[in-house]
């Protein structure tokens, strides 16, 4: 659905169906975001004009896999769909570099760089390369 929060998007819970679509799988953390349960919407009766990429739930702490945790998730702070996003990158570097961002960190330093929202950028010409081979291959 539109407004549900898988909550532990990982590559364990990535799969394929019959006709080779992508689908999220192990949905036992998910959760239905309701406008009127939005803790910043921007009135009190329900909006379902609002942009739900923009609304904040009372859904506070670590739930869901550390190495795939975006840093609101890490921080026990209100979060939103843009969580679920973050999670999807992680899975999305892994895919095109073949290793996880942070690599060779401890959990613990990774776990501070998370929570304090460092973001790295997958700009070295070793990753150019290889997502672009990738890309240019015939399926």
């Amino acid at each position: 659905g539109r407004n549900v929060m898988n909550r532990d998007v990982k590559p364990d819970n990535v799969g394929f169906d019959g006709q080779g679509n992508v689908k999220l799988f192990d949905l036992g953390l998910a959760k239905e975001l309701k406008p009127s349960s939005a803790i910043n919407s921007a009135s009190s009766s329900r909006d379902e004009d609002e942009d739900p990429s923009q609304r904040l739930y009372n859904l506070t702490g670590r739930t869901g896999s550390r190495a795939y945790m975006s840093p609101e998730v890490a921080r026990s702070l209100p979060y939103g769909l843009p969580a679920d996003v973050h999670s999807l990158s992680i899975l999305l570097w892994e895919a095109c570099s073949l290793r996880p961002p942070f690599d060779g960190l401890s959990a613990a330093d990774r776990d501070g760089l998370v929570a304090g929202g460092c973001c790295l950028r997958p700009d070295s010409p070793e990753l150019l390369r290889l997502f672009r081979s990738r890309s240019s291959r015939p399926a």
